[in-house]
């Protein structure tokens, strides 16, 4: 038998009666049920007995979603909104669904045959297979809304599978009740981004009856509400969110001052306000164990050298649901594509001063085994020895401090001044030479350029942008240069897997590292 979650998302502090409601029905087949309330930091209240609360930053229902779904244990997640309350034999329902798969899920290509799910007449109730809905990266957040009735973000994940050719099935027996309605402009506006997104795919046929059959007049809606969309959040909403600013930081700005500028990708969930004169507040929600990790990396490494470019960090505090931080403004411009060769050069020399001296080996560094067995896992079985022979090739050589991201969306040049920002994979005893590639092969456009790793591979190096000078410079032998590129892809599909399992945002369409180590691995292990 499957193990179940459920999830409930309370936008306003409701909720109580939607986890009694939920705890009943699991009693009536004496089933062991996790209960998860995402709910908002600005809402009061306190957790319902029986379930476990997660306070949640105000960025929507699909955020707030995906924040009980990495709570979640279960099997099963099943999803539900504060204002519903479950009838008798809902969880009976559920588990009678997904006890008639094929279970556990045996998984074919991206998305397993256990990805088929159940789901009821409202779009705040439904039930996912965990690897369904991981596979798909959770719920979108362009699509979540932050009050009202009505889930488009949970529409959107069951069109994305069924697009995957997983179609949804309908369990009758799944009942809910809304305690209470209220439609919002965001609302119609999400729907209408949803219609947009899937109007080649057939939606549910009774799943939220009426609001798919009419999509012209979804957009026509949505066109005249597009500021009311919740992602990305508009100027207002990034400054609401300031309330929920930890006093260390706002001991140290002037709130009033701050003004939200610059976008990531909304996985990411990363927001910034400059600090004038020459500071900027970054807001991470949902902040991972490896970005604190790196916080204190990337200060050591400012500590440790006299390198300029490095931002300075003036404060850090944990927050609801966030880590905020005060450091330096880097000023500067994006290096451009088409002018590499007059910058790159002095990109090298940044990095190579970065790594700094030579000193004990990787293999000492504390986080290198556990990284090295993370990149033999994710590698493809053809390749996996002569990946994991590379890795104890390349533990043996010096550590070095790097930025671990060293692309060109990250330079900023300043009248002859190299800065770099988002130090999210800061490594104070890293792989030296993984930036200076790394930067080489984003250098003139957003796809990695393939001829960086041939030309290196077969003894040569890119016409121009040449790497042997500085891979010698850093102390990797030539002789070392093709354990060091595998180590490399190696490290950079597992963080593009990592960044594919993050829930927020559509997969990419393809995996750019995944082909890129596929098509150089033969020529780099050749006649070794």
């Amino acid at each position: 038998m499957p193990q179940l979650s459920v999830v409930i998302w309370s936008a306003d502090g409701s909720g109580d009666e939607a986890v009694e409601s939920v705890l009943r029905s699991a009693e009536e087949v004496a089933a062991n049920v996790q209960v998860v309330v995402a709910r908002n930091a600005r809402a009061t209240g306190t957790t319902p007995t029986g379930a476990t609360q997660v306070n949640v930053l105000p960025l929507g229902s699909a955020y707030a979603r995906n924040r009980g779904f990495e709570v979640a244990e279960g099997d099963v997640i099943a999803f539900l909104d504060g204002h519903m309350r479950v009838s008798r034999g809902w969880i009976a329902a559920i588990l009678a669904e997904f006890e008639s798969l094929p279970w556990p899920p045996a998984l074919v290509g991206p998305i397993g045959s256990g990805s088929i799910y159940a789901f009821a007449s409202r779009g705040g109730n439904v039930a996912f297979a965990r690897s369904g809905l991981q596979a798909v990266a959770g719920f979108d957040h362009a699509f979540g809304v932050d009050h009202g009735s009505g889930a488009p973000d949970v529409l959107d994940a069951i069109l994305r599978l069924r697009r995957a050719g997983h179609p949804e099935r309908l369990a009758v027996a799944m009942r809910a009740e809304a305690t209470s309605r209220r439609g919002t402009p965001a609302v119609a506006a999400a729907f209408g981004r949803v219609s947009r997104r899937h109007k080649n795919v057939v939606a549910p046929g009774r799943y939220l009856a009426g609001l798919l059959t009419s999509p012209r007049r979804l957009v026509t809606t949505a066109a005249h509400v597009a500021r009311s969309a919740l992602w990305p959040p508009a100027e207002t909403a990034r400054v609401e969110l300031l309330a929920y600013m930890p006093p260390e930081i706002e001991a140290v700005v002037d709130r009033a001052a701050l003004t939200p500028f610059g976008s990531s990708h909304r996985s990411k969930t990363h927001f910034l306000y400059t600090a004038p004169p020459d500071r900027v507040v970054h807001l991470y929600a949902n902040p991972s164990e490896r970005l604190r990790r790196a916080v204190r990396e990337r200060e050591a490494i400012r500590a440790n050298t006299d390198l300029r470019g490095v931002p300075r960090l003036h404060a850090a505090a944990e927050g609801v649901d966030a880590l905020w931080l005060l450091e330096d403004l880097i000023p500067g411009e994006q290096p451009v594509p088409a002018r590499a060769p007059d910058w790159f050069g002095g990109a090298c020399d940044w990095i190579v001063a970065l790594a700094g001296s030579l000193g004990s080996a990787l293999e000492d560094s504390p986080a290198w085994s556990e990284h090295a067995a993370a990149v033999v896992d994710v590698a493809p079985d053809a390749v996996r020895d002569e990946l994991a022979r590379a890795l104890n090739v390349v533990s043996g050589l010096p550590a070095g401090s790097m930025h671990g991201d060293l692309q060109r969306h990250n330079i900023r040049l300043d009248n002859g001044s190299i800065g770099v920002v988002d130090w999210e994979g800061a490594w104070r005893a890293g792989i030296r030479g993984l930036d200076l590639v790394f930067c080489s092969l984003l250098a003139e456009g957003d796809e990695p350029d393939p001829e960086v790793i041939t030309s290196l591979t077969r003894g040569g190096d890119h016409p121009s942008r040449p790497l042997r000078p500085h891979l010698q410079r850093l102390g990797i032998p030539d002789d070392l240069v093709r354990e060091l590129l595998l180590v490399c892809l190696g490290t950079w599909l597992l963080g593009e897997r990592r960044r594919l399992t993050r829930l927020g945002g559509p997969p990419p369409a393809k995996s750019l590292f995944y082909e890129l180590l596929l098509r150089c691995a033969p020529e780099l292990s050749s006649s070794r």
